[in-house]
């Protein structure tokens, strides 16, 4: 996590191979309450 302020959230991370970086990616998600049927 990078941050958290309630529903929503930053997060970050990275993908090494042989120790050399081949992905990084930050991005950010919100929970959301599920559809009602």
């Amino acid at each position: 996590f990078i941050q958290n302020r309630g529903r929503i959230s930053k997060f970050a991370g990275r993908a090494e191979v042989g120790g050399k970086l081949v992905a990084e990616a930050n991005f950010t998600a919100m929970i959301a309450d599920p559809p009602e049927a």
